[in-house]
């Protein structure tokens, strides 16, 4: 799924704060914040599991993400 390849790449490589802004411009361009990876699997999903994840997934549930 492509929305979710952008969103776990933007999850690697920026600080969380960098993401939050990201996930507006994601947001506008009407992605979808709770895409799911071949396991089926959001991203949310995926860093709720990582113990430094909760600015990370504050930052989904800010913008929308729901799963």
């Amino acid at each position: 799924n492509g929305d979710f390849h952008l969103l776990e790449k933007a999850y690697r490589a920026l600080r969380a704060e960098d993401f939050a802004r990201f996930l507006t411009f994601f947001k506008d361009q009407n992605r979808d914040l709770d895409a799911r990876d071949p396991q089926g699997r959001t991203l949310l999903d995926l860093v709720t599991q990582h113990p430094k994840g909760n600015d990370y997934a504050q930052a989904l549930r800010d913008a929308g993400a729901t799963a």
